[in-house]
């Protein structure tokens, strides 16, 4: 996300028609979106926020999005107009292991190894040369994984009693923390 930052920046400064910005995507382009989304509406100073400050309206849909942060991305910081009328919509299929894609959700879900909170990551580790950093103490309330998801969550299901209709429900991260089954071909959908 923060590679895309400036050259988002000089692509949006060409456009004269500034009435609204779309961040959108499905998967990791999701992910990359509510970044560049909660990027673009916080109290920072970048290139991309003062292009995209010349927009009425910023708005994010998401499609498939992994859960990328440890508190959920605001929809807006700024008390404005603008703010207020922002959308900040996350579409998820049930049943999608990709909406669940966190460390301690997927190795569960493998059955791998299980460390504590303390030994999750070594001091002493070592990674392709880079230095490991504990874990321990990023999560604020105790959860059943460490990322969360953003923005109005939304969770659609196939009617069993007719397949061709889709049930949506708005959702919060607790009930996506519900066990489910889950099947990769769902992601594609």
């Amino acid at each position: 996300s923060r590679s895309l930052i400036d050259p988002l920046a000089k692509s949006l400064a060409e456009y004269e028609d500034r009435s609204t910005l779309l961040f959108t995507g499905h998967s990791a382009g999701a992910a990359t979106a509510s970044l560049l989304y909660a990027h673009v509406l916080s109290e920072e100073t970048s290139p991309l926020i003062t292009v995209a400050n010349g927009f009425t309206n910023i708005h994010c849909i998401l499609f498939g999005c992994p859960p990328v942060s440890i508190h959920p991305l605001q929809h807006h910081r700024r008390e404005d107009d603008r703010s207020s009328r922002s959308h900040f919509l996350s579409f998820l299929n049930d049943g999608d292991p990709i909406i669940k894609a966190d460390g301690v959700y997927i190795e569960k879900r493998l059955r791998g190894p299980r460390s504590t909170s303390s030994d999750a990551c070594s001091l002493a580790g070592d990674w392709k040369g880079k230095q490991m950093v504990p874990v321990t103490g990023l999560a604020t309330k105790r959860s059943n994984r460490l990322f969360v998801h953003s923005g109005s969550t939304f969770l659609l299901t196939l009617d069993i009693e007719s397949p061709s209709v889709t049930l949506i429900k708005e959702v919060d991260n607790d009930e996506l923390d519900k066990e489910a089954a889950m099947l990769w071909r769902v992601h594609r959908i």
